[in-house]
């Protein structure tokens, strides 16, 4: 693999991690209602005063790193 390509999956891939965020802090506040039924179920901290617990962000976040990722593997396996 040329240097230039590798650049450009790296770059792709810091795109995926930095766009990724803010989409996920979106997603984490508009699904409170999922996250105080967690808390209430299972009794582990979820949801408070000030809004979702900081797991949930990251859950949030690394769960649609994962599926972007997923696909964007799919994608470019897919070409070759």
């Amino acid at each position: 693999m040329k240097i230039k390509q590798r650049l450009k999956y790296i770059g792709t891939a810091l795109i995926i991690l930095v766009v990724t965020m803010p989409v996920a802090f979106i997603i984490t506040i508009v699904t409170h209602p999922f996250w105080s039924w967690f808390e209430k179920a299972s009794g582990i901290e979820s949801y408070g005063h000030s809004g979702p617990a900081d797991w949930c962000y990251w859950f949030v976040y690394f769960t649609l790193v994962a599926c972007i990722a997923y696909l964007w593997l799919r994608v470019y396996l897919s070409r070759k």
